[in-house]
């Protein structure tokens, strides 16, 4: 997989992740305020692994 591949993967799943969050927010089960996700960590080792 080239790298334009692989970075279009990542968006389209940031992507994804951003309007799950937002669906979360709108029904109430996410708090908006919180500066950083708690599983930030997860997300940035995912994508980390996901250009490896």
């Amino acid at each position: 997989m080239d790298q334009s591949s692989l970075d279009k993967r990542i968006h389209y799943t940031c992507s994804s992740i951003n309007c799950f969050v937002k669906y979360l927010r709108q029904i109430g089960l996410s708090k908006p305020l919180v500066k950083e996700a708690i599983d930030q960590h997860l997300l940035d080792e995912y994508v980390q692994w996901m250009r490896d």
